[in-house]
């Protein structure tokens, strides 16, 4: 889950990220919409959600936006929930103000810990041409750790056995 350490700084994969965002975005949604005006924070959990849908990562809906677009777009809605929950101006009770506070300092330490980078690229290997059996070598386990070696050599030897063992009856 952890993708790399930058510094004393872990960073998160993008696909936490978009989740976390999703989740604040459906808890501001279904607190707005307990309140006699719902606009302010059915209004900021849209915002969130539609930033989480838009941008290029794998929990997207549409991929309209790259990541680093995302990451500003992030900064200007931790802006603007500080703000609106912070400013004297609006009315608006004090549950209200508290959980946009809350949210955006989700937000922040979400923002702070992800991995923006896109995806590394992976090269699809060619495909294995069937090798004839070798009858005077026995099979060894190589000193990779390489999962997919270890589960080759295996099934190698179980069938080394299960040969052997037909030879004999």
């Amino acid at each position: 889950m952890v993708t790399e350490t930058v510094g004393t700084r872990v960073q998160r994969p993008f696909w936490l990220h978009q989740i976390v965002e999703y989740i604040l975005g459906f808890v501001l949604i279904s607190q707005g919409l307990q309140l006699r005006e719902p606009l302010t924070l059915t209004a900021a959990g849209i915002a969130i959600l539609v930033n989480a849908a838009v941008v290029s990562g794998p929990l997207s809906a549409f991929r309209w936006t790259t990541r680093g677009v995302h990451k500003v777009c992030d900064l200007v809605l931790i802006a603007v929930l500080l703000l609106l929950g912070l400013q004297p101006l609006w009315t608006m009770d004090t549950t209200s103000r508290s959980i946009l506070v809350a949210v955006a300092v989700v937000m922040l330490m979400i923002w702070r810990l992800t991995d923006y980078r896109p995806p590394v690229s992976r090269s699809i290997r060619p495909p294995r041409t069937n090798q004839p059996l070798r009858q005077s070598r026995p099979h060894v386990v190589s000193r990779r750790t390489d999962p997919e070696q270890v589960g080759r050599a295996a099934g190698r030897a179980a069938g080394g056995v299960v040969r052997r063992w037909r030879q004999q009856n």
